[in-house]
C-alpha cells in the first residue's frame, strides 16, 4: 500500500534523477516538504547541494533512497499513483473529521459521507480527459404533459432545467401543473416541491385549485417550505424514496443572484 508520504518520496526521487519532468508534477499534491522541493526545482534550483542546504539532507535522502527500492517499477505511472494517494489521503482526513463529529454526538451530512465514499472508491477526482471518455446518450423521460412531450420529447432523465421569469409570470403555476402531470404519468414516482416564496398552505391551495387532484396522486407529492440553501435541498431530497422529480421555487435565490452579479 502506497501512502501519500511514500508516493511523494518516490515521485520527488524520480524528479531529482531526471526520470520525471518537474513540470509534469502537480507539486501541491505532494506530502510536505516534497511539495516545496519540487516547487523549488521548477523555479530553477536544480543543484543537489542547493536543495540540501535549503531543505536539509533529511528531506532529500529519503526521496533518493525510495527510488532505489523500486525494483524495475520506476516506469510505472507514478503521477497517477500520486493523484490516487493524494485523494485517498484527503478523503481519510475528511472522514476522520466526520468520525469525531459522530463521536461528539453532532449531526453530519449523509450526502457528504456518500460522496466521500464514492471518491474513495474511485481514488481520483472527477476530472478526466475527453479523449479517455466514452459518451452515452441520455434518454428523455415523458412527463405526461402533452405539449412538452410532443414538442420537446419530454425532459432529460438526468439533468437540470432552469425556468426563469419575473415575479408573477407563472413559474409557480407551471411548477404545479408540471408536477400534477408528472405524477399521473408516473404513479410509482414521487415529486419533491421546495419553495422559499410561498407558505406551505398557499402551495397546498394552489395544488387543489381549480380542479384538485385525486388522493393517490397527492400522496406522491412531498412539500418543504423550510428556508434552506441548495445543499440542504439536496440532502433532504436524497432521503425520499422513488423520487422522480425535484421542483424548486427559486425566486428569492434569483434575486440574490441578481444582486451578486451587479456588485
Amino acid at each position: 500500500m502506497n501512502t501519500l508520504q511514500s508516493t511523494s518520496e518516490i515521485v520527488t526521487g524520480l524528479v531529482l534523477t531526471n526520470k520525471i519532468s518537474p513540470n509534469a508534477v502537480r507539486n501541491e499534491l505532494l506530502f510536505p516538504p516534497y511539495n516545496d522541493v519540487v516547487k523549488a526545482i521548477k523555479e530553477g534550483m536544480n543543484e543537489p547541494e542547493d536543495l540540501i542546504l535549503k531543505f536539509g539532507i533529511g528531506s532529500i535522502n529519503p526521496a533518493l533512497d525510495a527510488i532505489k527500492n523500486l525494483n524495475g517499477l520506476s516506469g510505472a505511472d507514478w503521477l497517477s499513483i500520486l493523484e490516487t494517494s493524494y485523494n485517498q489521503h484527503q478523503t481519510g482526513m475528511k472522514m476522520e473529521k466526520i468520525g469525531k463529529k459522530l463521536q461528539r454526538g453532532e449531526e453530519v451530512d449523509p450526502i457528504e459521507i456518500r460522496n466521500l465514499a464514492n471518491q474513495f472508491g474511485k481514488g481520483k477526482t472527477g476530472r478526466f480527459r475527453l479523449s479517455d471518455a466514452t459518451g452515452v446518450e441520455f434518454p428523455f423521460l415523458k412527463t405526461g404533459w402533452k405539449a412538452i412531450d410532443t414538442h420537446f420529447g419530454g425532459i432529460p432523465e438526468v439533468g437540470l432545467i432552469v425556468i426563469g421569469g419575473d415575479s408573477g409570470s407563472g413559474k409557480s403555476t407551471f411548477m404545479r401543473d408540471f408536477s400534477k402531470q408528472f405524477v399521473k404519468k408516473h404513479p410509482k414516482k414521487k415529486v419533491a416541491i421546495y419553495s422559499l416564496e410561498m407558505f406551505a398552505e398557499e402551495i397546498v391551495g394552489r395544488f387543489r385549485q381549480p380542479e384538485g387532484m385525486e388522493k393517490q396522486y397527492e400522496d406522491q407529492i412531498e412539500i418543504n417550505c423550510d428556508p434552506m440553501d441548495i445543499d440542504a435541498v439536496y440532502t433532504d431530497a436524497a432521503q425520499i424514496e422513488d423520487l422522480g422529480l425535484i421542483m424548486v421555487d427559486l425566486w428569492i435565490w434569483q434575486s440574490k443572484a441578481k444582486s451578486l452579479n451587479q456588485r
